[in-house]
């Protein structure tokens, strides 16, 4: 499992926004299968604290994208180390 500081570094890499009772974690390919697990909630109208959006196919695109730079940002990397 993956550090810390190294979470910090993914979520800085891709601008995550830090919401309240959202959680996300980086995981090691070789001991892991990594995979994007989405709880959605649905909510009242007026509840408060309330996230809104619409995951068509742009958006799945663009999750799409961020996740294939961070992967090859984090394969830059690990072999920069070794």
């Amino acid at each position: 499992m993956a550090t810390d500081a190294q979470e910090e570094l993914v979520q800085s890499m891709i601008s995550l926004p830090k919401l309240d009772g959202v959680s996300w974690r980086v995981v090691d390919q070789a001991t892991e299968d990594p995979k994007v697990e989405l709880d959605l909630k649905v909510v009242d109208e007026g509840a408060a604290g309330a996230l809104k959006f619409k995951a068509g196919r742009p958006m799945l695109t663009v999750l799409t994208d961020s996740l294939k730079r961070v992967k090859n940002e984090l394969q830059s990397v690990s072999g920069s180390q070794k």
